[in-house]
């Protein structure tokens, strides 16, 4: 899959459903997306709302996995080489969950466990049979994410950081507090003031997964933003 398809994907949903102009939000890879959209559908989207986007941050210097592994143990070592390798052979974390229900069930499991604790068990479990369903379900966009990404942190070959402030539309962009992706660049944007209707937004609580670790926050915050731009 080339990875203009991806965002292609989203101009012809627009078009089928009969939308002119609407809000756009993504998470993670979906973030990442939705940047690129607006950059080549700019007069079709009102406001871009990025929920911890990977790509963001351009980086000064290539790292090579010499560097990340350095004083890493053994096991540390091992897991990170055969993730590496699992990459390099067009293998994605759904295809993979996908082709191993087995190890994709207890891994989720392990996840939601350790997201949610103990108390709330019944949202975990319901969580947990959305998540397996949608391992069942076809691969969307993920493919492209090998054209897109590249390891060892997950960088964009063209991140938005390169052409966020351009954009004509306001935009959102939301992490968590103990967000694992690299904030560095929308931090940057934040501060330099260029793109005066940027905002940098923190959700309390929440790592990677927003959506999930503090909906109600990041739901109000959304709300905020659109009350804000009404047109």
């Amino acid at each position: 899959m080339k990875p203009w398809i991806s965002w292609l994907e989203v101009s012809r949903w627009r078009q089928e459903v009969g939308i002119e102009k609407f809000h756009l939000a993504g998470h993670s890879f979906g973030g990442y997306i939705s940047g690129q959209y607006a950059a080549r559908y700019p007069d079709k989207v009102k406001k871009l709302s990025l929920m911890s986007p990977v790509g963001f941050t351009k980086h000064d210097k290539e790292y090579t996995i010499e560097e990340i592994l350095e004083g890493a143990g053994f096991w540390r070592r091992k897991i990170f080489t055969y993730v590496l390798n699992a990459w390099n052979n067009g293998v994605t974390p759904q295809s993979f969950l996908h082709n191993n229900p087995t190890i994709g069930k207890y891994l989720i499991q392990k996840y939601l466990t350790r997201m949610f604790k103990k108390e709330n068990e019944e949202e975990a479990r319901n969580i947990e049979e959305f998540m397996l369903e949608m391992l069942n379900l076809p691969l969307g966009a993920e493919p492209a994410i090998h054209h897109i990404l590249k390891p060892p942190r997950a960088a964009a070959h063209f991140p938005l950081e390169e052409f966020i402030e351009d954009l004509k539309m306001p935009i959102d962009c939301y992490f968590g507090e103990r967000d694992y992706m690299d904030t560095t660049g929308a931090k940057r944007v934040w501060n330099r003031k260029k793109k005066t209707d940027f905002e940098f937004k923190i959700v309390p609580g929440a790592a990677h997964q927003l959506t999930m670790q503090n909906p109600t926050n990041l739901a109000m915050q959304l709300i905020d933003g659109f009350q804000f731009n009404k047109n």
